[in-house]
């Protein structure tokens, strides 16, 4: 999941918890709380690559790009 996606769920989590007294309970509380924190954690990681696409936009086929443009490609535990 990339960073902008987990970004927008936490917005809307957190809009929804302010709207709605049934989600005012610890259990939303503690998930806001360890997405901020899955979204801290993977803004600190440096991608090891990046996949670009043909010149087409195929994203079927794809080459690495170390250069920095692309879609950023990070390791599991952003360790290589």
């Amino acid at each position: 999941m990339s960073i902008e996606v987990m970004k927008q769920a936490l917005e809307t989590l957190e809009d929804a918890r302010l709207y709605n007294y049934a989600l005012k309970h610890k259990a939303t509380d503690n998930l806001i709380t360890s997405l901020r924190q899955v979204i801290d954690q993977a803004e600190k990681q440096k991608p090891v690559a990046w996949m670009g696409v043909d010149a087409e936009g195929n994203p079927n086929k794809f080459r690495l790009n170390k250069f920095g443009s692309g879609i950023p490609l990070y390791t599991k535990d952003g360790d290589l």
